[in-house]
């Protein structure tokens, strides 16, 4: 048996058009970690997520690579990546994240593992989450 539990969230009315911004904890995989939340710009076109290098220092997070991140119409930028956990939903997610500046956008490495639906023309956005229970 499965058990689905859903969060709405309404658009962020400061961008223009208003956007899809969520709630979202990040911290180090150990769960004693600090954790901080930000505000992330659901970005559907993003491969990776992004996190404020301010963010990663602060959090001590583990750098576990570089790579370089290219941004639309942009030169490739070299970023690193963190080991971290990504809360959403009431979910816990382990990702890599890349510190980029002072961006905060969940991409499709995130949104990939949830159900979502965008709802542009009633400006909300809503995340599932599934569980599986077994029957007693």
């Amino acid at each position: 048996m499965s058990e689905t539990r859903s969060t709405r969230v309404a658009f962020d009315q400061s961008y223009h058009p208003p956007a899809p911004v969520l709630p979202v904890g990040i911290g180090g995989i150990d769960a004693s970690s600090p954790t901080t939340m930000l505000r992330m710009l659901v970005d559907t076109g993003a491969d990776c997520t992004l996190i404020p290098v301010d963010v990663a220092r602060a959090l001590r997070l583990p750098v576990v690579d570089k790579v370089e991140v290219r941004g639309v119409g942009a030169a490739a930028r070299p970023v690193s990546v963190h080991a971290a956990q990504v809360l959403i939903a009431g979910m816990r997610i382990v990702a890599r994240l890349m510190a980029f500046e002072d961006e905060a956008l969940l991409g499709r490495d995130i949104l990939n593992r949830l159900a979502i639906e965008i709802d542009g023309p009633g400006g909300w956005l809503s995340i599932e989450q599934r569980s599986r229970r077994t029957k007693k």
